[in-house]
């Protein structure tokens, strides 16, 4: 089950991933006459959404998408509890399916050991950038210090706006220019940069101190990191060449924005190719000259009508928002596995038996904390459709109605269908009219309304004004008499909406002068939670004679 969840976890990221690597692609095409420092950007982008992906995905409200299985791969259909056969709160309605296809057991194994098979790639994908950082570290260790090129790095950091201290070591190890290291910058040269010519040495420290402002070593990690983490996918791997590329160009045209022509870097960036040793084309740095796309920077540094406008930051900031409105929705989209989802639907009522529109439906699921939330239509019917099986609690409310809650294990393939009653915080009032006898006309105290208990975890509403309705002289001389039973909802003004006459009167006249009378009623609203509430309420208008 768990290795089940985890391979459906990865696969939908590894789409999530597709989307992202094949939107920066296009923008990339898109952007082919625009600056190299600008296509780098997006790859980063591109790059550092991958690693966020599965860590923005579980924290994230889920947009549940859900493939479905032909009919000939679809399960037994289990049996459904009867939609009127609703269960007490709190018990547990459990729906079983038919039993897995011998198919389902061989995929079930196959999901055993895809686990270990993706661990066992990333961690061949981490050593590379294992070892090259123990590489690096070792060299650092047995590099010499070089203390005359201080006055030169304080130069160009100055020409480049490098506010941060950097550490420049000669090695015999290396013969290839290299920067490394996030927070303590490290700069390695080979051991015959004590011989370049003044030219190239001042290029070779301004490609490589771009490289350090730009935090390029940083980027190369999070790309090491996404490689490891999507092994298997190919567009990954495409895409880091990409950034490779772009940051090289990057920084090349940083270098000849400082003064330096376009033929002079391109010939000493070829010497410097030429005396590259094999070991150090697999390296945890960043090197300045790798064989790799070559041809393409020399073309570029020698062709004098390509966009080399440095990446302002405001359109960096502009570019990252862009990046999080992209990834967060696309985080929020999950993927259930066919046959592991079910349905839950059903409809809402009141006390009456009314269905009530627009309540608010919540699926908590408990083994994985997901919620899904929905809301009753006009019918008072609500559906979760392709939601993962599992064990759920259901909770359904509205203004004025207690919370209702039921236990729901749903299977896989399964249908379960619900009556849900929510509980009204009501408010009954009942109000004696005394009229005269037709033979005794002694005048009659008025009777005082009575307030009943709120039923419910609900702050019960309080009749503040009230109007005593007349009893019609004509019907006391018939002597006419009898209850009036009105229901309204105290509004969350403490008027009352929607009066209506529920019983059928001794008289209308009677039903007549009880509404117009209540209707001018006002309570204290009621309190759901500290927040006022629409409740209904029953007012009984008692018209009785007496001799």
């Amino acid at each position: 089950m768990h290795s089940e969840k985890w391979l459906l976890f990865l696969f939908e990221n590894t789409i999530k991933a597709t989307v992202v690597l094949l939107a920066a692609y296009a923008l990339s095409l898109a952007w082919r006459r625009a600056s190299a420092a600008s296509r780098h950007l997006v790859w980063t982008l591109a790059i550092l959404c991958l690693p966020a992906l599965p860590i923005l995905s579980p924290l994230l409200p889920a947009w549940r998408i859900a493939p479905r299985l032909p009919a000939a791969q679809t399960q037994a259909r289990p049996e459904v509890a009867p939609f009127h056969a609703a269960k007490p709160r709190g018990e547990t309605i459990q729906l079983r399916s038919a039993s897995l296809p011998p198919t389902a057991a061989t995929a079930a194994r196959w999901d055993f050991w895809a686990l270990p098979v993706w661990a066992a790639g990333a961690l061949v994908a981490l050593t590379r950038l294992l070892i090259g950082a123990a590489r690096v570290r070792w060299m650092r260790h047995r590099g010499e210090r070089i203390d005359a090129f201080d006055g030169l790095i304080a130069e160009v950091s100055e020409q480049i706006g490098l506010r941060r201290g950097v550490c420049v070591l000669e090695s015999t190890r290396v013969s290839m220019p290299m920067t490394w290291g996030v927070w303590r910058p490290l700069l390695l040269l080979p051991a015959e940069a004590r011989h370049w010519s003044p030219e190239r040495l001042r290029l070779v420290l301004s490609h490589e101190l771009v490289h350090v402002k730009r935090q390029d070593c940083l980027t190369q990690l999070f790309t090491q990191v996404g490689c490891a983490l999507y092994w298997f996918h190919s567009l990954v791997w495409l895409a880091a060449g990409r950034l490779r590329k772009e940051r090289e160009r990057a920084c090349d045209d940083a270098v000849l924005r400082l003064g330096i022509k376009g033929s002079q870097y391109a010939e000493h960036l070829l010497d410097l190719v030429r005396s590259l040793q094999a070991n150090e084309r697999w390296s945890a740095a960043v090197a300045m000259a790798q064989p790799a796309d070559l041809e393409t920077r020399l073309v570029a540094l020698l062709n004098p009508n390509l966009n080399r406008q440095a990446l302002t930051r405001r359109s960096a900031l502009a570019a990252a928002l862009a990046a999080a409105c992209l990834i967060l929705p696309l985080a929020a989209v999950r993927a259930q596995a066919p046959g592991a989802t079910g349905k839950i639907s059903g409809t809402v009522y009141d006390a009456s038996g009314a269905a009530i529109p627009a309540a608010t439906v919540t699926a908590l699921n408990l083994d994985t904390k997901g919620q899904e939330i929905t809301s009753s239509n006009d019918a008072g019917e609500f559906t979760f459709a392709a939601i993962p099986r599992g064990r759920y609690i259901l909770e359904v409310g509205n203004k004025g109605f207690a919370v209702q809650r039921k236990d729901v294990v749903l299977a896989a393939d399964a249908d379960v269908r619900l009556a849900m009653t929510l509980e009204i915080g009501s408010v009954t009032e009942t109000v004696d009219v005394i009229g005269k006898s037709p033979r005794i006309s002694p005048p009659s105290p008025g009777g005082i309304p009575r307030r009943i208990r709120v039923g419910g975890n609900v702050q019960a509403t309080r009749l503040v004004s009230s109007v005593k309705p007349p009893y019609p002289e004509w019907l006391q001389a018939q002597g006419t008499q009898g209850p009036v039973v009105l229901r309204a909802i105290i509004a969350m003004d403490g008027g009352l909406a929607a009066l209506s006459v529920v019983n059928t009167p001794p008289d209308p006249e009677l039903a007549r002068a009880a509404m117009e009378a209540v209707q001018q009623w006002r309570y204290q609203p009621t309190l759901l939670n500290g927040q006022p509430v629409e409740v209904v309420t029953t007012i009984t208008v008692n018209f009785r004679l007496q001799p």
